[in-house]
């Protein structure tokens, strides 16, 4: 598989880091969102992109803060400098960057700069099992060290042991074996009756507890003996004084209903976990909404992005085969894709952190294209050089003295009043100028081959 090998040397401390991507371009820059995160304070949040085809790549710095240097010279904004081999060095504050085409097998492509293996992010996956939690260790993937403290694991296999007969086909049971278990119920029947005895023993130690203790009674006997509230008397007693019960089947779902009060303790954890059922009903339709909201914003801002690329530029950014993140539509299939348990999690997760910084770098170019546009207006239209080679050019005997100086001030007038019409000055910042340095400031230094261009139809 064809890929773009970054090779990163710290100078500070003398490490050295490798990545190797598949897909282009590849985001650079200190917000977590790009591609190759560099978490130090000399990189700009969008630093620059990297742009690749089968036998080409280009680097493109977007007018970061502290620039980067190629061969002690710094580059200019937006502009594609062509990268020769790995022996090209480029600088950024204490940063050595290579960069190196190549064919690699696919497992050491770099799906994600950041992603640690052994450790579950909450966003791609908060109800993992303790297991991948010990099975921890050094991380042999290469990438920079991140904040871990946002990361949490749910011990699920824990809540599900004592669910897992209730998983399982009943075994059919036949011959000698069968008769051992029947002989039990005696023993059975004493188990009965010591619960009722038990039970009898509370009822009467509650009556000797002020009213107002009840509660509290009930709740440190189900700790001391936390088998019995799974007895339907103990229940009734427990729910007949609002007392919670962790066990119980009933009143918190089994086990999908703790995974439940987990997932809110952890995502609200200014509040009690929700213990009725109509608890969790509110909880989850909040989520529910909230998931919807999200959604529906994402898709109007993917779908926005989209339509400024096919009016200013002319195309649109799509792989040959998006994935509904990618074509975001409709919210529901996007959150459909996002949150199918059967599907890759992390991968997904890791195409909405793309998808995000590549609005992120529609932003920065944006920006850029926008000084562009500008800057190409005073150079041109009223830069005093071009005025004056007007007025040279229209004066003839007359271009001299106070009548060369008059000429060229009612040229600058005529201009000024062409541009303050809102489609003039539309027209000349958003022009071709400004059109080449926002493909430039996205890593398409191969415009008009793209695979990923979708061409609007219009004219250019």
């Amino acid at each position: 598989m064809l890929a773009l090998l970054v090779r990163v040397d710290n100078f500070q401390d003398n490490s050295s880091r490798s990545f190797a991507f598949a897909k282009t371009p590849v985001r650079i820059g200190r917000n977590a969102l790009n591609d190759l995160p560099l978490p130090f304070p000399f990189v700009s949040q969008w630093h620059a992109v990297v742009a690749f085809d089968q036998s080409n790549a280009a680097y493109y710095d977007l007018g970061s803060t502290n620039g980067t240097t190629v061969g002690g010279q710094r580059l200019a904004p937006n502009q594609p400098v062509g990268i020769p081999g790995p022996e090209y060095e480029f600088r950024i504050g204490a940063l050595r960057l290579t960069f190196q085409l190549a064919n690699v097998p696919e497992q050491m492509i770099t799906q994600s700069a950041t992603a640690n293996p052994d450790s579950t992010v909450v966003s791609a996956g908060l109800l993992k099992s303790t297991q991948s939690r010990v099975a921890g260790g050094a991380s042999g993937h290469p990438s920079f060290e991140h904040d871990s403290s946002s990361t949490m694991m749910i011990d699920t296999a824990s809540i599900m042991a004592s669910h897992a007969a209730a998983q399982t086909a009943r075994p059919t049971m036949m011959g000698p074996a069968r008769n051992q278990i029947l002989a039990l119920r005696p023993l059975y029947a004493a188990h009965r009756r010591a619960w009722q005895e038990l039970q009898q023993g509370l009822v009467n130690a509650l009556s000797q507890v002020p009213t107002a203790q009840v509660p509290a009674a009930i709740t440190l006997f189900a700790e001391s003996f936390p088998e019995v509230a799974s007895e339907p008397q103990f229940k009734a007693l427990a729910q007949s004084q609002n007392v919670p019960l962790p066990g119980d089947q009933e009143g918190s779902g089994g086990a999908a209903g703790q995974l439940v009060q987990q997932l809110a303790q952890y995502l609200v954890p200014s509040r009690p976990a929700p213990q009725s059922p109509q608890e969790m009903e509110g909880f989850l339709v909040r989520a529910l909404a909230a998931l919807e909201t999200f959604g529906t914003a994402y898709v109007s801002l993917r779908r926005s992005q989209e339509e400024f690329g096919t009016e200013m530029v002319g195309s649109q950014r799509r792989s040959a085969d998006p994935t509904p993140i990618e074509d975001a539509q409709d919210p529901r299939p996007v959150l459909e894709y996002l949150l199918d348990w059967t599907g890759d999690g992390d991968a997904r997760m890791q195409q909405l952190r793309g998808q995000y910084a590549e609005i992120m770098t529609h932003q920065v170019a944006l920006l850029g294209a926008v000084m562009e546009g500008v800057r190409k207006l005073l150079q041109v239209r009223l830069s005093p050089a071009g005025i004056m080679r007007h007025v040279d050019g229209e004066a003839g005997a007359f271009s001299f003295g106070p009548f060369k100086a008059a000429a060229a001030w009612k040229r600058y007038l005529a201009l000024h009043d062409e541009l303050t019409e809102d489609k003039e000055i539309t027209s000349a910042i958003f022009g071709r100028d400004f059109a080449r340095a926002y493909s430039a400031a996205l890593g398409e230094n191969f415009a008009d081959n793209d695979p990923r261009r979708v061409p609007s139809g219009r004219g250019h």
